[in-house]
Parts: C-alpha cells; sequence; structure tokens
C-alpha cells in the first residue's frame, strides 16, 4: 500500500501543478468569453462544446483505455485499436455535417469546421496520450497541458479584437488539441514501446470489448448528459440557453478540473492493485474521504459566494446567471461525487455495468425530456428535479461499488464522516457571514480565510497532507 500511496501522491503532484495554472488561465478566458458574447453567441459556442465534449468523452481515451486499465501494449494491439477507433470517429463526424442544414448564420460553417478537426484530433491523438499514462509520464503530461492552454490563451488575446469573438474562442479550442497531442506524440516517440506478449483471444476479450464497452458507455453518458440542453434549447431557444451554458460553465469549472486530477491518480494505480489482488477497500476508502475535503469545501464556497463571483466577471449579466448557478451548483457536486464511483468501478473491471446503467439513464432522461417538452416544465422546476435525480443515481453507485467490493468494510469511514461534519460547520459559519456582511469582496476573502482555519483546526493532518499534495497517507 505504501508504494502504491506514493505512486498515486507523486501523479497528484504533477496533475495538480498543471491543473491549478490551468484553472488561471480558463477562469480569465470564461471571463472574456462572457464579455465578448451576447447570450445568442453563447448560445452558439454551446453547441460546438457539444461536439468538442463528445470526442473528448469519448474517443479520449476511446479504444485505447484498455492499454493503461491492463497494463500492457504492443505495435499489433495499437494498430488494431487505432483502426477501429478510426470507424467511430467517422459517425459523429458526419453527424455534425449533417447539423449545419439547421442553421443559416455565416458563421455556421466556421464552427461546422473547427468541430470535425477537433474530433479528429483528439481521436487519433488520444494514443498518444494515453501510452504516456502507460509509461507514467505524468511530468511530461502536465507540462504540455499548461504549455498548450497557455498559447490557447495567448491566441485569444491577439486576436480577440481584430476577428470574430466566435470563431476565436472556437478556435483556440482547437489549437489546444493540436499542440497538445503534439507534444505527446514527440515525446511518445522518444519513449521505448513496451512490446508485450499478448495473444488473440486475450485483444478481443480484454482489450477491445472493453474498450469498446468503455467507449459506448462514455457516448450514451454524454448523449444522456446533454438532455438538460435539448429541452432547454426546445423550450426557451439560445437566449436561455446562453446564459444556462455560462452558468454551467461556472458550476462544472471545479469539477472539470479536480475529477481528472483524481482520476488520472487513482485509475492506473487501482486498476493495478485489483489486478495484483491487494486490499482495493483500503484505497477507495481513502480516496472519498481526500475527494470529499477538496471538493466539498469549494462547491460551499463558490455557492455562498457566487453571486459576488459572478458580479465581478460578467456585471450586468450576473443577476441571471446567479440563480441558474444556485442550483447548478449542486447538481455539478453531486455528479462530481458520481463520477469518482465511475473511476472506481472501472478499475475494478465494471466496465459492462456502467455501459447498462449508462444506456438505462439514456432511456429514462430522453423521456423526461419528452414529457417537461410536452407540459412546458418551468425551468427551476426542472432544475430542482436535476438535483433529485441526480442523487439517485448517486445512491444506486454507492449500492454497487459496495457489493462489488464484498467487504465487510463500508467504502467510507470515520475520517469520511469527519470530513462531512467540518464541512457541514462550515458551511454553517460562512453562510451566517455572508447574510451579516452581505455580498462583496471582503465577505468573499472571509469565508475562504474562515473556512481553511476551521478545516485546519478539524483536520490539521489531512490539511497538512494536501499542502504537501499527497491524497493518500
Amino acid at each position: 500500500m505504501n508504494s502504491t500511496a506514493q505512486s498515486i501522491n507523486t501523479t497528484f503532484r504533477w496533475q495538480f501543478a498543471s491543473s491549478v495554472f490551468i484553472t488561471l488561465v480558463q477562469v480569465i478566458g470564461l471571463v472574456l468569453l462572457g464579455r465578448y458574447l451576447d447570450f445568442k453567441e453563447l448560445g452558439a459556442y454551446a453547441l460546438f462544446q457539444i461536439a468538442f465534449r463528445f470526442a473528448l468523452y469519448v474517443f479520449e481515451p476511446g479504444m485505447y483505455f484498455s492499454i493503461v486499465q491492463r497494463h500492457s501494449s504492443n505495435s499489433t494491439l495499437l494498430n488494431i485499436l487505432t483502426r477501429k477507433q478510426i470507424w467511430f470517429i467517422l459517425i459523429p463526424v458526419i453527424l455534425v455535417f449533417a447539423g449545419s442544414f439547421w442553421s443559416d448564420d455565416e458563421r455556421t460553417w466556421r464552427i461546422i469546421i473547427a468541430a470535425v478537426m477537433l474530433i479528429w484530433t483528439i481521436g487519433l491523438g488520444s494514443l498518444f496520450h494515453n501510452l504516456l499514462i502507460f509509461y507514467n509520464k505524468q511530468k511530461e503530461i502536465a507540462k504540455f497541458q499548461s504549455i498548450a492552454y497557455f498559447l490557447e490563451f495567448v491566441w485569444i488575446l491577439s486576436l480577440i479584437r481584430l476577428m470574430d469573438p466566435l470563431t476565436v474562442f472556437v478556435f483556440g479550442v482547437v489549437l489546444r488539441y493540436i499542440i497538445f497531442y503534439g507534444f505527446c506524440f514527440w515525446q511518445e516517440k522518444k519513449e521505448k514501446r513496451s512490446q508485450d506478449e499478448i495473444s488473440d483471444e486475450e485483444i478481443e476479450h480484454q482489450h477491445i470489448k472493453p474498450g469498446r464497452s468503455n467507449m459506448l458507455s462514455q457516448a450514451l453518458s454524454f448523449i444522456q448528459g446533454q438532455y438538460d440542453t435539448v429541452l432547454i434549447t426546445l423550450l426557451f431557444g439560445l437566449n436561455v440557453l446562453g446564459p444556462y451554458n455560462l452558468a454551467t460553465e461556472y458550476s462544472y469549472l471545479a469539477f472539470s478540473k479536480i475529477n481528472p486530477l483524481f482520476h488520472k491518480a487513482i485509475f492506473p494505480h487501482l486498476s493495478k492493485a485489483h489486478k495484483n489482488k491487494e486490499d482495493t477497500a483500503v484505497i477507495i476508502q481513502e480516496s472519498i474521504t481526500q475527494f470529499l475535503f477538496v471538493m466539498l469545501p469549494i462547491y460551499i464556497l463558490l455557492w455562498i459566494n457566487r453571486s459576488t463571483i459572478l458580479n465581478l466577471a460578467y456585471g450586468q449579466k450576473s443577476e441571471e446567471l446567479a440563480w441558474m448557478a444556485g442550483l447548478i451548483l449542486i447538481v455539478a457536486f453531486i455528479k462530481s461525487v458520481n463520477n469518482q464511483f465511475t473511476t472506481f468501478l472501472l478499475a475494478l473491471g465494471k466496465a459492462g455495468f456502467i455501459l447498462k446503467l449508462n444506456l438505462w439513464i439514456f432511456i429514462s432522461n430522453y423521456i423526461i425530456c419528452t414529457l417537461f417538452y410536452f407540459l412546458k416544465i418551468d425551468l427551476n422546476v426542472f432544475l430542482i428535479f436535476s438535483i433529485l435525480y441526480s442523487l439517485l443515481y448517486l445512491a444506486v453507485g454507492i449500492y454497487y461499488l459496495q457489493s462489488v467490493l464484498k467487504s465487510t468494510q463500508l467504502i467510507v469511514n470515520s475520517s469520511t464522516f469527519k470530513v462531512l461534519l467540518s464541512a457541514a460547520i462550515g458551511f454553517i459559519l460562512c453562510l451566517g457571514l455572508v447574510m451579516w456582511q452581505g455580498y462583496n469582496l471582503f465577505t468573499l476573502s472571509s469565508t475562504v480565510i474562515c473556512f481553511f482555519i476551521m478545516l485546519y483546526i478539524l483536520n490539521k493532518n489531512r490539511v497538512t497532507g494536501l499542502l504537501q499534495l499527497r491524497i493518500l497517507s
């Protein structure tokens, strides 16, 4: 366990350093996005984001999932996986082109070209990214990610006043991934490729089948996750989808940065521990506790201070964004926890269950979407429903993971409950401070300081470990 913990902590440190820098760049980018695009343009950008996120969900890692999950690779396997990945890439490319006929905006073709370029870049470039994870080159990956985001930021700052802002933002994302995967390709060519002995039967059952299941599961997860976008577009149009998407970007910022940190640090080592028949329950317990210790304070502070933060960033647009974000933040936190349970189950070889669950969620989501559309549901009612709906599937994930472990130990322990109690006390104190002082910069800084001090008093060892960038003791 000590060597596993050390490996996980080392991976986490490099990814954390990269994530802090990337988050700073992204926050500034989000502010520019909100200031330079009107609500309709934000809606168009949201549609581009659908294609982008689909590519990221499905093709990263895509068919290359098994390389890291099984800890084995050779050139024959990589060629087979790449051929299958290419066939899957053609499907969204055709759908993106078909979508162009639904719009008469002159900028549609620019967005279509950018989306197609991005799908191919992620679909083919993910091979080299996953090989570097397989080689445990987390330091290099972290550096490449930071460079790519920085150069995208330079692109935006250089051209935002000279070109159509929507086009600048869209092709900035494409540039980011071309640079990132280009560096991954360059680094991978410097490494000595692993040539493990893998039989045809192993390729089919331990690589192709799990990779295909995971990719289809991710596709279903993404599509079922877009039902809110579909519903809002149908009911309210791009003028509401724009601010909704911006509020969602704000609400999921912590999710998008911290969840991958834990996933990249934990998944390779948990799957290896499972393969070597080590005690995975201990790793899961500590991972859940530390994840909650990081995420709960962040989401509590974002929720309490959302009006102040959004007002600083977006001015007059902030009022409409704040009430949406108040509910979306809760959904985002629940889904972030759900995402961690998915990581654990995938590492334990339960890709088949995740696929079945996502298929069920996909069907139920679009039944709900159809029902809500005909009922002309109010947006507030929909967001409250989303909270309860997310909690339901969190309960399913917890129950199934507990049954998979086949252990008398609970997947949470006394340390987890201590973290939950600390977060509850911090929430009450900080909310009281905001109600007393109102929404302003003083309150924002005070709540952050207050929360940190209280967490340190109640969880000194855990805070010390995080300051040393350790997520497992």
